[in-house]
Formats: C-alpha cells, sequence, structure tokens
C-alpha cells in the first residue's frame, strides 16, 4: 500500500482524517506525505483549467507521472483528489456523468502499482449536512457558499443559486461518488458519518489499513 485516498464531499471530515491518518503512520516511523486538496505546488491539481477535456488529459498526465516517481518511496495521502479535485470540478464544468465515470477509471487503472486504498466518507441526508456546515462555519465560507453556485457553467444551466443551489449540486455529486466508488474494484471503505461518532470512525479506518497492510 503506497496510496491512501480519502474521499467525500466538502465538510464531511476528509483533510482532519488524513492529517491523522498522517500522524499515525509518521509515528511507526515510515514516510508519509499528506497533500491537502489545497496546498501549493500540489503534485497532481492544477487551479484555472479551462475545459473538462482539459482537466482529464491534464489529471491522467499528473498521475502517471505521480507513479512513476513514487513507487520507491512511502505512502502518499491525498485529502479529497477523485472527489473535490476532479469529480466535483468536471461536473461543475458541465461534463456529463459518463465521463466523469470514465476520467475516474482512467485515473483508478493509472494509479493500480500503488496500491490504493480508498477512504470514501459520505452523509446520508446531504441537505441536513450542508445546513449544518453552514451553521458552523464562518461568515466568510458563508458569504462565498451563497454565490459559488451560479457562478459555474452546471449552476447557469441548472438555474442554480445560493444555498439552496449548492445543497443540489452538491446532492447531485454526493450520489455520483457513491455510484463511482460501490462500483469501483479499487481496495475501499465507506463510512457514513453523520452522527459524528469519531473515535468509532477512526477505529474502523486503522482496522481497515491494519487488515489490508497485512
Amino acid at each position: 500500500m503506497k496510496l491512501i485516498l480519502v474521499e467525500g464531499v466538502a465538510g464531511s471530515g476528509k483533510s482532519t482524517v488524513g492529517e491523522q491518518l498522517a500522524a499515525l503512520i509518521r509515528a511507526n516511523n515510515v514516510r508519509v506525505d499528506f497533500h491537502y486538496e489545497f496546498e501549493r505546488g500540489h503534485p497532481i491539481r492544477k487551479l484555472d483549467l479551462p475545459n473538462s477535456i482539459e482537466l482529464i488529459t491534464k489529471t491522467i498526465s499528473h498521475w502517471q507521472a505521480f507513479v512513476d516517481e513514487h513507487q520507491s518511496l512511502g505512502i502518499a495521502i491525498f485529502d479529497g483528489i477523485l472527489s473535490q479535485c476532479f469529480v466535483a470540478e468536471l461536473i461543475l464544468m458541465g461534463a456529463d456523468e459518463q465521463t466523469i465515470i470514465d476520467g475516474v477509471h482512467k485515473v483508478l487503472k493509472i494509479i493500480e502499482p500503488l496500491e490504493p486504498h480508498i477512504i470514501f466518507l459520505y452523509q446520508d441526508d446531504v441537505k441536513e449536512s450542508i445546513l449544518k456546515a453552514y451553521s458552523e462555519r464562518s461568515e466568510r465560507w458563508q458569504k462565498k457558499i451563497d454565490s459559488f453556485i451560479e457562478n459555474t457553467e452546471y449552476g447557469n444551466k441548472n438555474e442554480l443559486k445560493g444555498l439552496s443551489g449548492y445543497i443540489c449540486f452538491n446532492q447531485k455529486y454526493s450520489a455520483l461518488l457513491r455510484r463511482i466508488f460501490e462500483d469501483s474494484n479499487v481496495t475501499s471503505i465507506s463510512i457514513e458519518t453523520s452522527q459524528g461518532e469519531w473515535s468509532t470512525y477512526y477505529k474502523r479506518i486503522t482496522d481497515f489499513l491494519s487488515r489490508k497492510a497485512r
């Protein structure tokens, strides 16, 4: 196992889980690199790509280069690299579902040599999860969400605006993620996190990784 992907919609706990796993692995004297989705110099994600075709092409190219370079190194953990940085971006660019699914399958094929393990965090009630995050986040974050969806191709095409439009987008996005990960052959675990029982979730995750590492 050379690659751990922590996936899910915004606010699902991806970053926190990734950071905790990186700390745990380092404590066992194993080299680990944690890549936050918005970090500068990200090895995969490149911002401001003009369209879905360019995003798919560049992402596949960057993954191939990463696999070639990383096979002799330690473990890499990515935060939202398939979900937030790829699937969500493609939806917002107006790509159709089959194009998105095919793009993810191409990426999963390329990263096979790194024996990827996917941790997929989700919530059954996406609307409730978004509303909870909205009430807990800063006013700056709320204002960003209020105007986010209407400034995207997907939002304009579907006449989505404000918080309600953002919720509609995330419902579609979450459903597509579940479909993709449930149908993939990659070693994975799916955890419903709406109850906030993180000690239980972390035990499930560490048991999953320990079992698969044997």
